[in-house]
């Protein structure tokens, strides 16, 4: 049973009834939602889960609650591994979700350090499982997971249980989601992935990890051609050139880091025949 726009939209108007909100209508209703097509209950949906975890009259407990609904097999791993389905709705938007609740708490801790881990170990093991990596789906419009799993790891790096000592790895992860040839990315993942990527350059990670990466990128692409369809092709060249200037513009304005902003040309330059 999923609820309705005039519950949700009572519920929202009503922010001071949040916290007297019956837990079966949250579990039973609200949460199955997050699967739902219709753009208007989800936006909706949204709005009432970002009250609900920056409502400070809810205890931490109940948030909490909601958070391992979240990051369960319920709704973050829903079918894990089905390809072109509706239910990546369901996956990607517990994804979006959760982010509100490590935002809330960023600015006013609530979460404890076994729901932390939790949290870190399910967007991690999240972002090296899901393969259907569409920015827009027909029927749903907008869904992008690659962006709203790596905003919320963005997110997590703010607190100080954050391992920075795994930068590196982080990286390479991150990095993964770059290369992509089986979708042609046309949502807000060149920005997300260059935002992370500049926060881990900020807390811990050595920028020869990343001039590495780009050295390599240019005989990847070339070796990854051999094995791709046409189509598949053009998805990995416009995904990893489009981060890659999107990158360098993060690093440009921070006017810093001149050794990796020359690495960033010289892999472009391999790559789009126009910067030679």
């Amino acid at each position: 049973m999923t609820i309705t726009i005039e519950r949700l939209q009572e519920l929202i108007e009503q922010d001071v009834t949040l916290h007297r909100m019956n837990d079966d209508e949250l579990i039973q209703q609200v949460l199955p939602s997050l699967e739902t097509l219709d753009q208007q209950l989800r936006a909706q949906l949204l709005a009432f889960l970002e009250r609900f975890a920056t409502n400070e009259n809810i205890n931490a407990s109940r948030k909490e609650r909601v958070i391992l609904e979240l990051i369960s097999d319920d709704y973050l791993f829903y079918n894990q591994g089905m390809l072109n389905s509706n239910e990546l709705y369901k996956r990607s938007y517990s994804m979006k979700a959760l982010g509100f609740f490590i935002d809330a708490h960023n600015e006013v801790p609530f979460i404890d350090n076994a729901t932390y881990d939790a949290i870190y170990r399910a967007v991690m093991l999240y972002l090296q499982l899901e393969e259907d990596v569409r920015s827009y789906g027909k029927e749903g419009g907008l869904v992008q997971p690659v962006a709203y799993a790596v905003d919320a790891l963005e997110k997590l790096m703010d607190d100080e249980r954050f391992p920075k000592e795994q930068s590196a790895n982080l990286f390479r992860v991150v990095a993964n989601k770059i290369a992509c040839s089986s979708v042609l990315y046309i949502g807000d993942e060149k920005e997300v992935l260059s935002k992370t990527i500049m926060k881990l350059l900020k807390i811990h990670l050595d920028e020869k990890v990343i001039e590495d990466f780009f050295i390599r990128v240019p005989k990847f692409m070339t070796s990854q051609n051999e094995k791709l369809r046409s189509d598949e092709q053009l998805y990995l060249y416009k995904n990893v050139t489009g981060f890659l200037y999107v990158f360098h513009l993060y690093i440009y304005r921070r006017n810093m880091h001149n050794s990796l902003l020359k690495s960033i040309e010289h892999c472009l330059e391999k790559l789009v025949p126009s910067m030679k």
